[in-house]
């Protein structure tokens, strides 16, 4: 029995966005507001003109800082979705072992036919729920098959099955 396939959490990805816009706004509601509280104190226009210079470039490095944290955030949810649908990842087969759950259910851990397998509740990159929020890995001695692939020294979960 399939327990779980890599799939396209929406709801997960829109959330980041909206995090990663409510930042751009706060960043630029307080380069506008510092900005023209410099420009209330200092009445010379050289100051007026850095504050400009400061505005756009804290303008733009924020904006550059929301890119690439969203990219970061679409490639988590895309790639495992990409191993996936085009089959590029490894299969193991076997018993689990060594299984660990540990910071207070947000961590875990487990070995298959000597192939570690480690992840964190919500890292937005493959399988991540552990059993507190209701994944399918119980502990040792279940027997699985597991679709996963290699990522920054660390086994990525696109595939479990559950086998009799």
């Amino acid at each position: 029995m399939v327990l779980y396939a890599q799939s396209f959490d929406f709801w997960g990805v829109l959330g980041n966005l909206i995090y990663l816009l409510i930042f751009l706004g706060f960043m630029i509601i307080v380069t506008i507001s510092t900005t023209n509280f410099w420009n209330g104190i200092f009445k010379n226009e050289t100051i007026k003109n850095i504050n400009i210079i400061r505005k756009r470039f804290i303008l733009v490095g924020s904006i550059l800082l929301v890119i690439i944290a969203s990219y970061s955030v679409l490639s988590g949810e895309i790639k495992p979705l990409i191993k996936y649908k085009t089959n590029n990842y490894k299969i193991v087969e076997g018993y689990v072992e060594n299984f660990i759950n540990n910071y207070a259910g947000k961590r875990e851990e487990f070995t298959i036919k000597g192939i570690n397998f480690s992840y964190w509740n919500k890292q937005g990159s493959g399988y991540d729920k552990t059993q507190k929020y209701g994944g399918v890995i119980k502990g040792n001695g279940q027997h699985l098959k597991i679709g996963y692939y290699r990522e920054r020294s660390q086994n990525e979960i696109v595939y479990i099955e559950e086998l009799k």
